[in-house]
């Protein structure tokens, strides 16, 4: 085997003909055209493969536990046509029922389908497997000729590599190797779990052994009535081989209905007890029988599966809850795309919410709740601590709980806790719902300002600030951004001033500041051309203007008004009435002719006032870096 190595094939159940594929036309396409050659093989010549002469060797050899050639046969066919051959007792069935299940796709293959390959292709296939389960090894580890051999063909030796796992009796996985070709390597299914040390256990033969000395604890002395370990290994097989779940649950009532007789079980000829029955024939807990037992009482046939998919009402009702939470209450971080619950809210605070909400229309369990936000929203972050602007009122709550174990006391700031929560809620809904009526209605627009951490913004700016520069004297700049909804040129008639609530305020545009935080992190400004640059240069549709001077707005409008007067506004923006009660009084005041005095003209230009810039303590600073400037800003 020293000039041989393995090609790795699709690991879809179908690895066994993915490789005699690979190994004569160079790709898998052929692997359903051979599964089916071997079905086929299998089911016409079901009675040579029935004749245990070519078994005969393999009872002789020192190693092989039972000699039995009725046994050897049981150990080649999988556990479906094993059911089929304990049944009818009849080799031709049980190879019919082998050949049937062949011709579906993804099933694995067994021993009998290795044979019925090398009939098909009239070559020789060496079978190796590993140094485990001796008593049936020698019928793993040989060499497999045709049934049927024609001495005119050519023969291709080809080896497989059995499962490795310890104490597996079917092979999932093959290692094809040949001397002329190249073929199957190994297949590693993407969802193929570890055996478990339990199954292991169970089909060791010396754990077998182990088993059948120890006392039973009846007069019956139920261990001492197998003669040897064959039973015991097939009842196991039967049991353990299934995937654990509804299939083997579904199998132990079936077999505890067949054998519990009275007050024992009734096991091919045999009287035993319950404990011989659950812990020497099968090795199962005692929890796994009461729990079989009481389902078996209750008239239980089988199990189902039934997963636990988002399709179902409830989990729809739940996720679609779940959305508008983290719409409406989470706080979206600039940078990193996380979305973060209020401090001090956890996730069994958001499933009281959930429940409450629900409470009439049979809410999830917890755990369930638990499992679609785990699937669903693994953005949705609730530390303990994070580096995002808290809101005061969410802050202090939390340390009030902490503080407090009084049930009445921690029940009252809950619901105060909550009417906050509720409030900054209908704040951003508002903002949404007026974002939307903008983008689908010419006649309204809807504008959002905010300012962008201004610790980002000084200049100079490096990717890895150096030691001699000081922090504190570096020129300040400020980036306001403006998010617009809709345009219009027209004088608006009603304008509505919405202000969100403070440490509440993460919204859209906080996302277009993580562009620039992002882009500044690895490009340095030197200057602020080189700084508006990179704001540019960070998103697109994008218009970045620098702003030198402003208008005195105020000033220019206080000229005009009234001495007294009121604006109507809201306490929060879901309020219905309008404050302050009654009519409100005119901005501006009035001309002879009754016509409210407008302010004419435009605004003074406020002058900047350096001074408090303190540009000789920036100077100074940035002469200690000035060989990191390039020669043009020297």
């Amino acid at each position: 085997m020293a000039n041989c190595f393995a090609l790795k094939t699709t690991g879809d159940g179908n690895c066994l003909y993915n490789s005699f594929s690979k190994l004569f036309s160079g790709n898998e396409d052929l692997a359903d055209r051979i599964r089916l050659l071997s079905a086929l093989e299998l089911y016409q010549n079901r009675t040579l493969y029935a004749n245990l002469s070519h078994l005969e060797e393999v009872a002789k050899h020192p190693e092989t536990g039972n000699g039995n050639l009725e046994h050897l046969f049981t150990c080649l066919l999988q556990d479906g046509s094993l059911n089929i051959y304990d049944v009818a007792k009849n080799r031709e069935d049980a190879l019919t029922y082998e050949a049937l299940q062949t011709c579906h796709a993804g099933n694995w293959a067994g021993m009998f389908n290795i044979m019925a390959i090398a009939t098909v292709f009239n070559i020789s296939i060496y079978s190796v497997y590993p140094e485990a389960c001796r008593g049936i090894r020698p019928l793993l580890h040989r060499k497999i000729d045709p049934v049927s051999k024609t001495d005119s063909l050519p023969t291709l030796e080809v080896a497989i590599f059995l499962d490795k796992r310890w104490g597996f009796r079917f092979q999932k996985r093959f290692n094809v190797y040949t001397q002329s070709f190249c073929s199957l390597g190994y297949k590693q299914a993407s969802g193929a779990q570890k055996e478990s040390s339990r199954k292991r256990n169970a089909l060791d033969f010396g754990k077998i052994q182990e088993d059948l000395k120890e006392d039973c604890g009846c007069y019956r002395e139920c261990n001492s009535q197998f003669l040897n370990t064959e039973i015991v290994y097939r009842w196991r097989v039967k049991y353990h081989s299934l995937p654990q779940g509804f299939q083997q649950q579904t199998k132990l009532l079936e077999m505890y209905r067949d054998s519990w007789s009275s007050d024992c079980h009734f096991v091919e000829g045999m009287f035993i007890c319950r404990v011989a029955w659950r812990k020497t024939l099968l090795r199962i807990s005692k929890r796994t029988y009461s729990r079989m037992v009481e389902r078996a009482s209750s008239g239980v046939l089988c199990l189902a599966n039934v997963p636990k998919t988002k399709s179902d009402t409830r989990g729809q009702i739940c996720i679609g809850f779940m959305e508008n939470f983290v719409k409406y209450y989470g706080d979206d971080h600039p940078e990193n795309g996380n979305t973060y619950l209020p401090p001090g809210m956890t996730l069994k605070d958001v499933y009281d919410r959930y429940r409450d909400k629900y409470k009439d229309s049979k809410p999830l369990k917890l755990a369930r709740f638990y499992e679609i936000w785990t699937k669903h929203f693994k953005h949705v972050k609730h530390p303990k601590c994070s580096n995002m602007a808290k809101c005061v009122v969410c802050v202090f709550a939390a340390e009030l709980l902490k503080s407090t174990a009084d049930p009445q006391i921690r029940e009252t700031i809950r619901s105060d806790f909550s009417e906050h929560l509720e409030r900054q809620r209908e704040a951003r809904q508002s903002y949404y719902e007026r974002r939307d009526e903008a983008i689908s209605n010419l006649d309204v627009t809807s504008i959002i300002v905010d300012g962008m951490d201004q610790a980002k913004t000084h200049i100079p700016h490096f990717r890895d600030m150096p030691k001699n520069l000081d922090p504190k004297n570096l020129l300040q700049s400020h980036i306001t951004g403006i998010i617009t909804h809709g345009k219009g040129t027209k004088i608006y008639l009603d304008v509505f001033v919405n202000f969100l609530m403070v440490g509440h305020t993460h919204e859209d545009i906080d996302q277009r500041f993580s562009l620039i935080s992002r882009r500044l992190k690895r490009k340095p400004t030197r200057s602020i051309p080189e700084f508006a640059e990179e704001v540019q240069q960070s998103m697109d549709k994008i218009s970045v203007k620098g702003v030198n001077k402003v208008y005195d707005v105020r000033e220019w409008i206080l000229k005009r008004n009234q001495d007294m007067f009121a604006l109507k506004f809201k306490a929060w923006p879901k309020d219905i009435e309008w404050l302050p009660s009654g009519s409100c009084l005119e901005l501006f005041k009035e001309n002879k002719d009754g016509s409210q005095l407008v302010p004419q003209g435009v605004p003074q230009v406020v002058e900047p006032d350096w001074a408090k810039l303190e540009l000789d303590l920036v100077k100074a600073n940035l002469k200690n870096i000035k060989d990191l400037y390039a020669r043009q800003y020297k």
